[in-house]
């Protein structure tokens, strides 16, 4: 009943305000305390309008994690990340995963989910399947075009992306379930980012104080074998400027020694403002 096709656009219009309006009632309400005469007070329709859409209750609930789940995995999908260096993309797809993970609202909907697991198991898949599993599915596509064009060691393109995840989620989700009414400094997010970074490369041999750099050496050369003679800038100096990827790789190490300067967990923690409107992976 989740499905979208071949719904016509006013009819898939009041569906997403059903979606919209459960999710909030179910945050609010749990589950098994919101009613179908809930959802459609809230949003208009009729009970009609559900049974026809959704099936019943559960199926507003699974198309409700599905809707939260498919927007973040939307967003990871989008990231452009074949055209950078490997540490840099790697710290592009880490801040952007950790950013919608650390979220006020990604919390409410994980609490909401993972509350209702026990009472209804196969929901619990669906949001394993939907969330996790489709954003991993992502991260290992990459390294399997990563390996098979010699920039990441050959192996088991899965286990990497499980090992990578793992070490930039950490215990951040667990926390803030736990831990109500803070999120981490964007500033320390980054630098936890890049030291999960830095330590997956080791792990597989690859040092990441030089592997942009050479990435980028890589594809200067080629570009200065491929352009006319007569383009050659005359001005030395000019030309030994550095590359964007040099300085990307520059910001990250001072990133990491601002880390360092951290006294304890406490100045990790800050109190919630509102954050921006996100959801759950």
């Amino acid at each position: 009943m989740s499905e979208t096709r071949n719904i016509d656009p006013r009819t898939l219009k009041r569906r997403e305000a059903l979606i919209d309006a459960a999710r909030e009632l179910f945050c609010e309400h749990g589950l098994s305390g919101t009613t179908l005469e809930m959802i459609t007070a809230e949003a208009g329709g009729s009970r009609r309008t559900i049974y026809e859409l959704f099936g019943n209750k559960d199926g507003v609930f699974e198309a409700v994690i599905r809707n939260c789940t498919g927007r973040v995995v939307a967003v990871m999908a989008d990231l452009e990340l074949s055209q950078m260096p490997l540490r840099a993309a790697l710290i592009h797809f880490g801040e952007t995963l950790m950013t919608l993970l650390t979220t006020p609202e990604t919390i409410r909907y994980m609490r909401l989910f993972l509350s209702e697991v026990p009472r209804f198991p196969h929901l619990g898949k669906v949001f394993y399947e939907s969330g996790l599993m489709s954003g991993r599915r992502i991260i290992t596509s990459y390294f399997e075009r990563q390996m098979e064009e010699g920039n990441f060691p050959k192996s088991d393109p899965k286990q990497a992306a499980v090992f990578f995840t793992s070490l930039l989620k950490a215990d951040y989700d667990f926390r803030q379930m736990t831990y109500v009414g803070w999120e981490p400094h964007a500033k320390d997010l980054r630098a936890h980012v890049i030291a999960a970074v830095d330590m997956f490369l080791r792990g597989y041999g690859i040092d990441p104080a030089t592997v942009d750099q050479k990435t980028g050496s890589e594809h200067d050369q080629q570009a200065i074998g491929n352009r006319p003679h007569h383009c050659d800038h005359p001005d030395p100096d000019k030309r030994k400027a550095p590359s964007p990827v040099a300085e990307a790789v520059s910001d990250a190490q001072k990133a990491e020694a601002d880390n360092a300067e951290r006294d304890d967990d406490v100045g990790f923690i800050r109190q919630v403002h509102g954050s921006p409107h996100m959801v759950p992976v």
